[in-house]
């Protein structure tokens, strides 16, 4: 039951205090990709010039380091007996549940239609649908969709972790380049530019939260 109080309490701190700056950072952005055209002149130049492997490969690390980076940190509380692995399980397990539920629950109001990409034919390749938003409950899949839950997810692991890990610019790096690479790397066709932006908006609010409440418990 603690567990489920946790997380709520967790959510409230997401969409409250200094943590709204981040979201009104998302929707503007949004805005201003969609009415000056750049989030279509964007898709348009990285189908011309990404090639689609990196596509694949950053969508297949967006799933896989949400269930590896936990795991590895909950084998390690198993070997080594140390209470500090296992509040970093236990927080990258909150930081992956808290973006991957909250980015779903706000792309089922949002309805926005995904970009046209390879898999919907070349003769769709052309027409501009990056204005569209379906607003409502579940007018639109919940796969894709604003914002990435790919990049929500990434970017809460990372924020978390760069509060809890010791403050080394290679663990840094080790945490943004593939929270970058992943959200940045599904606007390659299957993302919107905008999509990426609010989704690294909200995942860094998730991961301020979820790294600031187990900081306090990591000394």
């Amino acid at each position: 039951m603690k567990y489920i109080a946790r997380y709520a309490q967790f959510v409230i701190r997401v969409f409250s205090g200094c943590r709204l700056l981040l979201h009104a950072v998302a929707i503007g952005a949004t805005f201003v990709l969609v009415w000056t055209g750049l989030d279509w002149a964007y898709l348009v130049y990285v189908l011309a010039q990404v090639p689609t492997s990196l596509l694949f490969v950053a969508d297949f690390l967006g799933f896989a380091v949400p269930i590896l980076v936990p795991l590895l940190f909950f084998i390690l509380a198993i070997a080594f007996r140390q209470p500090l692995y296992r509040l970093y399980t236990e927080a990258t397990l909150y930081a992956v549940l808290l973006g991957f539920t909250l980015s779903t629950a706000i792309k089922t109001f949002t309805g926005r239609t995904s970009p046209p990409h390879f898999h919907h034919g070349e003769e769709q390749a052309l027409v501009d649908n990056s204005y569209a938003f379906n607003f409502g409950f579940l007018n639109e899949s919940v796969i894709g969709g604003w914002p990435s839950s790919h990049a929500t997810i990434a970017f809460a692991l990372a924020v978390t972790l760069t509060i809890l890990l010791p403050p080394r610019w290679y663990i840094r790096a080790s945490l943004f380049v593939p929270a970058l690479f992943i959200g940045i790397g599904v606007t390659f066709g299957f993302h919107w530019l905008s999509e990426f932006v609010a989704g690294a908006c909200l995942g860094t609010a998730i991961g301020l939260v979820v790294g600031g409440y187990y900081k306090k418990f990591s000394h």
